[in-house]
């Protein structure tokens, strides 16, 4: 394929999981001029936008393998690079033989991969390196079976075989996808949401949202004891968020004055960036070990609060006391937000990688976000 002089590189996004940061990327990237599409291969739950949608989801298995394969070689003419999302390509992952990264590399075109959570994390190896992880506890979601593993394995080192570069959205990733980069979330953009920092001085309940994409994955359970055991003793007003779309949930987490993102995963979430964008202070359980892997002035500047299955009620109690901090939470994590992860400065970023203008998504020069 010849583009002309001026012609806007093409770039294809695909597929479109469950959170948002592909659709976010994809979005910025046209505000950086790229002509950049995102396509799913079925309907999400959450009604993130695509640019087209295979409708998959009620096919039969072998009916999707195909239309999966059809449609990755009806784009050759059409784009410069492919951006793969949660280490998917057009061939699914129990697949053993795979040649459409080859043949994408041997027509010249760039490939970049994004794993976004248990589409890389193993079973086996969370159960040996972490005393607490989302795929080590005794009721692993699906995407953290152990008989996963194997094939996750050999997609990560296919992936790593012919890809440009390959990113994480979660620093665990990285000690699976060895030579991996950390990619800050895109998926909110904080210049366009007006906050509503919690009120420092009101007196009526404080307001508790969770929202579980996954109840096991995100430790929900440890957040229901907590509910039960401050009931009677904190004013506290709780809301389980499920199964809304993402613009109905919005305005759930508009109304919350404190915001538990995850309990078991080691890192926040797409959730806490939405949370932080809207000036609402977040828990989540952050890996201490974890932070050695990322950005230095990230990992000084984050004011998510730590908190463990067996220590998220004291973490509570401590908040509720002190309006005024979740009010100074409130503000740090929307400055943090707008500072980590805007995703016009995250697409530009993207943009010199598509080039070829920068081998390396973070470099010396970026002192103020990415």
């Amino acid at each position: 394929m010849t583009r002309a002089p001026g012609e806007p590189l093409r770039v294809l996004h695909f597929p479109l999981p469950t959170a948002g940061h592909p659709s976010g990327l994809a979005q910025a990237e046209r505000r950086a001029g790229l002509d950049s599409e995102l396509v799913s291969l079925q309907s999400t739950p959450y009604g993130f936008a695509a640019d087209q949608n295979l409708g998959l989801e009620s096919k039969p298995a072998a009916v999707r393998l195909f239309r999966r394969l059809l449609f990755g070689l009806s784009t050759l003419g059409r784009y410069d690079v492919y951006h793969f999302n949660t280490g998917q390509t057009f061939f699914p992952l129990r697949v053993p033989v795979r040649l459409d990264l080859p043949l994408l590399k041997a027509l010249g075109k760039k490939v970049f991969v994004t794993f976004q959570g248990c589409d890389a994390r193993q079973r086996s190896f969370c159960r040996r390196a972490f005393a607490l992880s989302c795929a080590s506890g005794p009721r692993p979601s699906c995407p953290c079976l152990e008989s996963l593993d194997g094939p996750k394995a050999r997609r990560i080192r296919y992936l790593k075989r012919w890809a440009d570069g390959v990113f994480c959205l979660n620093p665990d990733l990285l000690r699976v996808v060895a030579g991996a980069e950390l990619v800050p979330y895109a998926s909110v953009d904080a210049k366009r949401l007006e906050p509503s920092y919690p009120d420092s001085s009101a007196s009526g309940p404080l307001r508790i949202l969770h929202a579980p994409t996954d109840r096991a994955k995100k430790g929900t359970e440890a957040v229901l004891e907590a509910r039960d055991r401050l009931r009677g003793e904190l004013d506290l007003e709780w809301q389980l968020v499920e199964g809304l779309c993402h613009s109905e949930a919005m305005a759930w987490y508009r109304s919350a004055d404190l915001v538990i993102d995850q309990l078991r995963i080691g890192w926040y979430g797409g959730l806490a960036v939405e949370a932080m964008a809207l000036g609402k202070p977040v828990i989540a359980y952050l890996r201490e070990s974890d932070l050695e892997l990322v950005p230095a002035g990230l990992a000084a500047d984050l004011p998510v609060v730590s908190a463990r299955p067996d220590n998220l009620v004291s973490v509570i109690r401590t908040l509720a006391s002190d309006r005024e901090r979740l009010q100074r939470l409130g503000a740090a994590g929307r400055e943090f937000v707008l500072r980590w992860h805007d995703p016009d400065r995250i697409a530009a970023r993207f943009a010199a990688l598509y080039r070829g203008r920068a081998r390396r998504f973070w470099h010396e020069k970026m002192p103020q976000g990415v």
